[in-house]
C-alpha cells in the first residue's frame, strides 16, 4: 500500500509539471531518453542564458552577465560582464570580478571569498560602467578598462544610480540618502534621520518592497536637471515587530522584523524633493499622514517642475495620479479610478518628452494603454480592443513609439504573449512583432529600437536572440550564448 501510495505521488508530481507518461509502443527498438526528476526541476533545466541585460544609451552595445560553466558540478565558474557590438556582431569581456581588485575575506572564518559582481548600469554617457560588489561601487572605465573604487565602508551601498548628467551617483547607505561626486570622490549626505525598523530614506520597507514593486523596489528618483532627488521617507513606529527565526544553527537566531498584519497599522510614508546642493527637502503634500494609503509610484514630469505621484487606497480599490509641485509641495490629482473590487498597480506610466503620458488602465475589463495629455484629458486608448497589456517594454526617447508584452483576450489568453510595437504619432498604429504562438518577451533599446526577443512554448526551451533595428527595419538576428538543456526536450511527450 506505502508503495503505491509513494508512485501514485510522484505520478502526480510530474502530472503538475506537465510531464505525462509515454504509453509504450510495441517492442520499441530503442526507447526514449528518460530524464531524471532532478534535471527536470533543477534551476538551470532547460538550459542557461544571459543575465542582467542591459543596453547602452546609444543603443549600439548590448552588455549581460554570462558565466562559462566550470566543471560538471558547475564549480570553478565565474559571472563575468560581457559586451555585444551590433554592428560588428563583436562579443568581448567587459568587467572581471578580479578587475575589481582584492578578494574579500569573511568575517566569520577569515577565508577569503571572491568578489562577486551584483548590479551594474551604464554611465549616461556610455563611457562607463557603475558596479556594485561586495557592497561597495566602483566606476568601470571602458576606455581601457580600469576599475576605480569610488567606496570601502563597512556599511553597504544600496541601489547607486547616476545622475542625468553623469557628474554625481546617489545611493542608499544605513537607511540614509548620499550622493558621490563623481570627479572627486567626495560625499554629501542628504538625509541623517535613517535607522533600521524606525525610519527609512530612499529605501523600501517589506511591504512596498514585496507587495508594492514586486520585489524590485524603488526609492529615489533624479530630477531631469540633475539638481534634485525625489525620494521615499518610511516612518515604521507604527508598526509591529514579527519574530523570524533561524533553526539552522545549533542555537536558533531571532531577527526582528517590521511586519504589519492584516488590518494592523502600516508605516507612514511620504514623497521628499531633496535639493543635491543646499541639502534642504519640500515635503510633497499628497494627502498622506496615515497607514492607509500607499504611495505607489513616483515620476518626475520632463521638464522637472513637477513630480507625479501615484496614490492607492489600502484596500486597493481606488487609485489617483497626483501632480506635486516640485518648489512648493502643492498637489492636485490629474486622474482618479475606482473599482468595485480591486485595482492591479502596474508599472506602465510613462512621460513622453512633451509633457503627454502614457497610462494603463482596466477600465474596460482587459489592461489597455491611454495616451492622455499634460493637463490630465484623455486623447486615446493606444492599444486595440480584444489585447490586454502585461508590460510596457520601452517607450522611445523621442516619444515617437512604445513596445509592449500584450496577449489576445480571446482564444488562449495569457498563455500566449506577444510583443507588439506601438506608434504614438498621430492616430497611432499597431504591429505585432512576434506572431508565432508562444511566450514571448522584449527587452528594448529606447534609442534605437533595437532589441532582445526571448521565446518558448510548451515543447521548447527557452532561447534568445538580439534583433538590431536600422532606421526602422530589423536586421538579421544575433543569437546569444546559451547552454544545452539538462534533458532532451525532443524526447518529451508533447
Amino acid at each position: 500500500m506505502r508503495r503505491s501510495l509513494i508512485a501514485w505521488t510522484l505520478a502526480a508530481a510530474l502530472a503538475a509539471l506537465g510531464f505525462q507518461p509515454a504509453v509504450a509502443a510495441t517492442a520499441p527498438e530503442q526507447p526514449p531518453a528518460r530524464a531524471a526528476l532532478g534535471d527536470l526541476i533543477a534551476p538551470d533545466a532547460s538550459g542557461r542564458r544571459p543575465s542582467q541585460l542591459s543596453w547602452s544609451p546609444d543603443g549600439r552595445l548590448l552588455a549581460y552577465a554570462w558565466a562559462e560553466k566550470g566543471d560538471e558540478k558547475g564549480e570553478g565558474s565565474e559571472k563575468l560582464l560581457w559586451s555585444l557590438d551590433l554592428a560588428t556582431g563583436k562579443r568581448e569581456v567587459l568587467l572581471r570580478p578580479a578587475d575589481l581588485g582584492d578578494e574579500k575575506k569573511d568575517d566569520k572564518d577569515s577565508k577569503e571569498k571572491k568578489t562577486e559582481i551584483e548590479e551594474y548600469s551604464w554611465s549616461p554617457k556610455g563611457d562607463a560602467l557603475l558596479v556594485v560588489a561586495g557592497g561597495d561601487l566602483y566606476l568601470e572605465s571602458l576606455a581601457g578598462h580600469a576599475a576605480r573604487r569610488l567606496t570601502h565602508t563597512k556599511a553597504a551601498e544600496e541601489d547607486p544610480h547616476f545622475s542625468p548628467d553623469g557628474r554625481r551617483i546617489a545611493f542608499v547607505r544605513s537607511f540614509d540618502l548620499y550622493v558621490l561626486d563623481v570627479a572627486s570622490g567626495t560625499e554629501t549626505r542628504l538625509t541623517s534621520d535613517g535607522q533600521e525598523n524606525v525610519a527609512l530614506n530612499g529605501t523600501n520597507d517589506w511591504v512596498y518592497g514585496e507587495e508594492i514593486w514586486n520585489r524590485q523596489p524603488e526609492g529615489f528618483w533624479w530630477s531631469p536637471d540633475s539638481s534634485r532627488i525625489a525620494f521615499l521617507h518610511f516612518d515604521e513606529s507604527p508598526v509591529g515587530v514579527y519574530s523570524l527565526v533561524d533553526d539552522t544553527p545549533l542555537y536558533p537566531k531571532v531577527t526582528p522584523q517590521k511586519y504589519p498584519k492584516s488590518g494592523e497599522p502600516n508605516p507612514i510614508v511620504k514623497v521628499g524633493v531633496v535639493d543635491v546642493a543646499t541639502q534642504k527637502t519640500v515635503w510633497l503634500r499628497t494627502g498622506e499622514g496615515s497607514e492607509a494609503e500607499y504611495l505607489a509610484r513616483v515620476d518626475w514630469a520632463p521638464k522637472g517642475d513637477a513630480v507625479a505621484v501615484q496614490r492607492l487606497s489600502r484596500d486597493q480599490k481606488h487609485l489617483d495620479l497626483l501632480r506635486c509641485g516640485a518648489a512648493d509641495g502643492a498637489c492636485s490629482a490629474l486622474i482618479g479610478e475606482s473599482w468595485r473590487t480591486w485595482i492591479n498597480l502596474g508599472k506602465d506610466f510613462h512621460f513622453l518628452p512633451d509633457g503627454r503620458f502614457l497610462w494603463g488602465s482596466e477600465r474596460d475589463g482587459w489592461r489597455r494603454l491611454y495616451l492622455y495629455g499634460a493637463d490630465g484629458r484623455s486623447v486615446h486608448p493606444v492599444t486595440p480592443e480584444g489585447w490586454a497589456v502585461t508590460a510596457l517594454d520601452g517607450v522611445a526617447d523621442d516619444g515617437s513609439w512604445a513596445v509592449v508584452t500584450v496577449f489576445p483576450t480571446s482564444e488562449l489568453g495569457a498563455v500566449d504573449r506577444k510583443v507588439a510595437r506601438i506608434s504614438l504619432k498621430g492616430t497611432g498604429g499597431w504591429e505585432i512583432l512576434t506572431p508565432k504562438p508562444g511566450s514571448n518577451s522584449a527587452v528594448v533599446s529606447t534609442r534605437t529600437g533595437s532589441w532582445v526577443h526571448t521565446w518558448s512554448d510548451a515543447d521548447t526551451p527557452t532561447r534568445s536572440e538580439v534583433l538590431p533595428a536600422n532606421d526602422g527595419h530589423i536586421g538579421q538576428p544575433i543569437v546569444l550564448p546559451s547552454s544545452e538543456p539538462k534533458f532532451d526536450a525532443a524526447s518529451l511527450p508533447k
